[in-house]
This record gives C-alpha cells, sequence and structure tokens, in this order.
C-alpha cells in the first residue's frame, strides 16, 4: 500500500523540523574548501554573477615643476574596468527510503522518525557535501588523471597516477558512475568504479575498459559532469587562457596565474618561502592558508636537528617538541598546527585528504567566495505538494520507495586572482 498523501505531509514537516538544524547543516571535518571559503550572494544578470575587477594603476600625471615651469597638463588615459563574469552550476543529488519506513517512522513521531531515517539523510547529506567538495576544487580539471597500461586493462584496471591522486575522493567508490576523456577532451567511454583496491596502489576495477589504449593518458570525471562545471579551485589558479571573461594570459599581469612549479620536489618551508617571496610584488595576501596533502603536511614540518634542508632528506619525523613546566621532562612527537611566517607574511598549513599529492594552492581564503542564486547545500529541494504545500519525498514508479533531494546552485569566484598562487610539481618523500 502506497504511503497516503497526508503521511507524505507530514513526513515532510517532520523532516525539516527534525534536521533543519541538524545533519542536514553537517559539515564533515574533510571538506576544508567548503569550510574557509563563505558564501556571497552576487548581482545576478540572467545565470550570470558580475563584478567590476580593477587591474590597472591610473598613470595620468603630470610633473608642473617647483614653480609651475610647465603649465600644460598631460593627456588623460581612460583606464578601463573589467568585468569578471561567473556563471553558477547546478547539480542534484537524489536519494531513496523505503515506503514502509517512512509509513512507521511517521506514525511514531518526531524522535522514531530521527532514529529511523537518519542513516538515510546522514548519507546524503555527506554523499552531496563531498560531491560538492569535489566540484569546489576540481570543477573543469577531472577527479583524477591515468595512463593506460597493457598490465592494468587486462585486468579492467586503471592506475591514477600520484601526482592526481587525492584518496578522499576514492574511499568509498564502488559503484560510482564515470566518465573517461582524453586530454584532448574527447569522450572515450562512460563506465563504472566496481572496485578501489588502496590507498596505496591506487588502482579502481572498472565495469568496462573498451575503447582504452596502452600509453594513452586520460581523465576522470563523475558521469555527465564533463562540460557543465563551474571551474574549482585549481582551475582557477592554473588558468593561463581566459577567466571569468578577462584574458589570463598575461594581458594584465595582475589577472595572470601565480604559478611555482618544483619540478619533483618536496613542498619544504624553502620553497613556500621562494614562492611567496616570487609573487608578493603581485600583491600576494598576508594572510594565507597553503591546502596540503596529508603526506605533503608530513613534509612541510620542519626538522629542528638540522639547518640544512634537502629534498631527500628533510628529516621531518625526527621534529621534537617538548612540554611541560621545565620543558624536559615530556617528550612529543609532530605538531598539531603548522604555521610558516616569511617576512611579513603568514602561512597556516592545513592538509586535506581532497588535496591532489602533485599540487598545493597557497590561497587568501577572503578573496574567494562561493556565489549563486542561492545556497541551497544542505536543504532538502522543494517538490511541490497539493496546494502549494512543500514537500520533500516523491513516489517512485515501479518501486516500494520514495526519493528526496538535494541541490545546489554555486560557484567558486575571486575578483582578487592576484592574492592566491599554486604550487605545482610536488613530489612528496616516500613514508618511512
Amino acid at each position: 500500500m502506497g504511503v497516503a498523501m497526508d503521511t507524505v505531509s507530514t513526513a515532510s514537516g517532520l523532516l525539516k523540523t527534525v534536521y533543519d538544524k541538524g545533519v542536514v547543516d553537517a559539515l564533515p571535518d574533510n571538506e576544508l574548501i567548503s569550510e574557509i571559503v563563505g558564501y556571497q550572494r552576487f548581482e545576478k544578470i540572467g545565470q550570470n554573477f558580475t563584478s567590476a575587477v580593477n587591474l590597472s594603476y591610473g598613470h595620468s600625471v603630470t610633473a608642473m615643476g617647483s614653480n609651475d615651469q610647465n603649465l600644460s597638463l598631460g593627456v588623460p588615459v581612460i583606464i578601463p574596468i573589467q568585468n569578471a563574469t561567473a556563471i553558477s552550476y547546478v547539480f542534484v543529488y537524489r536519494d531513496m527510503i523505503s515506503n514502509t519506513l517512512l509509513q512507521r517512522a511517521v506514525a511514531a513521531g518526531p524522535q522514531a522518525f530521527e532514529s529511523a531515517t537518519s542513516v538515510a539523510f546522514e548519507r546524503a547529506t555527506k554523499s552531496f557535501t563531498k560531491i560538492q567538495e569535489e566540484e569546489l576544487n576540481y570543477g573543469q580539471k577531472g577527479l583524477g588523471q591515468f595512463v593506460g597500461a597493457t598490465a592494468d586493462l587486462n585486468n579492467s584496471q586503471v592506475t591514477i597516477s600520484l601526482a592526481e591522486f587525492a584518496p578522499a575522493i576514492w574511499i568509498a567508490s564502488k559503484d560510482m558512475p564515470i566518465d573517461i576523456f582524453t586530454v584532448a577532451g574527447v569522450k572515450v567511454l562512460s563506465t563504472t568504479v566496481t572496485a578501489f583496491a588502496d590507498l596505496t596502489t591506487r588502482k579502481l576495477t572498472l565495469s568496462s575498459v573498451t575503447g582504452l589504449v596502452n600509453g594513452t593518458t586520460y581523465n576522470i570525471y563523475r558521469y555527465g559532469f564533463y562540460g557543465m562545471e563551474a571551474p574549482g579551485l585549481q582551475a582557477i589558479l592554473d588558468n593561463s587562457t581566459s577567466l571569468f571573461g578577462i584574458p589570463s594570459d598575461g594581458t594584465f599581469d595582475l589577472w595572470a596565474p601565480n604559478l611555482y612549479p618544483l619540478g619533483g620536489a618536496s613542498l619544504l618551508f624553502s620553497k613556500v618561502a621562494r614562492g611567496v617571496a616570487t609573487f608578493r610584488p603581485k600583491g600576494l595576501a598576508k594572510e594565507l592558508v597553503l591546502v596540503v596533502s596529508e603526506d605533503g603536511f608530513i613534509d612541510a614540518i620542519p626538522d629542528y636537528n638540522t639547518t640544512v634542508e634537502t629534498n631527500a632528506s628533510p628529516g621531518p619525523r625526527a621534529s621534537r617538541i617538548f612540554m611541560g613546566k621545565d620543558d624536559t621532562y615530556k617528550l612529543m612527537h609532530g605538531t598539531a598546527e603548522l604555521k610558516y611566517t616569511i617576512n611579513t607574511t603568514s602561512v597556516s598549513i592545513k592538509s586535506s585528504p581532497y588535496q591532489k599529492n602533485g599540487y598545493a594552492p597557497l590561497i587568501e581564503a577572503d578573496s574567494l567566495i562561493r556565489i549563486g542564486s542561492s545556497e541551497k547545500a544542505f536543504t532538502f529541494q522543494e517538490l511541490g505538494g497539493a496546494g502549494g504545500q512543500s514537500e520533500y519525498f516523491r513516489a517512485l514508479e515501479n518501486l516500494n520507495a520514495y526519493e528526496f533531494r538535494l541541490s545546489s546552485d554555486i560557484a567558486l569566484f575571486t575578483t582578487e586572482r592576484n592574492r592566491s598562487m599554486l604550487f605545482t610539481g610536488i613530489v612528496n618523500n616516500t613514508p618511512a
């Protein structure tokens, strides 16, 4: 027997009451970019969001001399203001709950409703948050990259390259539908992840590898996402053609990418300091967050037992902190918080399991914003009930279940690109 309309209405009311300030608003700790980059509503023209950006100094100045020897003012030069235009993209997450479970939960009241539905709703919100974090980091760049290898393809497997691997993307990825494209943007196939081996081998087992060729490099996207994404953080920081409608090819030096390639080195203090020194003249911010991979954080811990940094032996595992009244009786290894001070620039180092090993964005969080017509993340989409009443469940045909949805209309945006930078070509030291 189906769920009666009044039961659906009651369930919708209970969902809003029980989860409006609970699971729905909960941000898992791993979603760093979602946590540190705030949301802001921008003026919207159609589907676009616009903001004026000043990328040039004014130079209309005339030297008059000490006694007005020069009485002619120079010709004024008009410096045009650039308009940065961003487009937010929508994605919708769908999940389901059984008819029987929903009916029994509604009948027993709010506490029973929460007990019966919390697993399904928590899975949905955590899954949604995970996908949003992937988009904020890697929109338009892909989730990973691999080179086809005959030995892997014979076992319906691919190995994600170390530099392009972020563990949080692939944990619990079984049954995840994906699209595989060449680096030139040609779609090769749609397939499904049937197994993820482990964090060491980085191997995905796929339902099909038809069309993949030995020695060819491929990018992985969520199914249907290619060409339907706003640029994520990495795409914003490394774009060298056009970003938000403004040329980023060097036409405006303040809009050109701030890239610091390490060429296969670890991201040690000296590398961070050199990168900061390189881009400080372009307006790099004074309060920055360096987002590194989990292994990258270990490499970033200074070794206080040596005055020499070497890429082969930074010595992070020998770092020591003495704690106690006389700083002698308690010995602890490691650090809970890491901060570099470089001249007048403060760099807080934070690790994220969503950060790919080969890259490390150094960002001013306040110069980045999440924009959209409305931030619907963690808010159940209204499906529309009788008489305009909000309802959050919809019957699924041929299934004894109801669906519910989460949606987002959001994009990452900046008008101060020069205040952040990106380290590339990082190779972390092999863990002991």
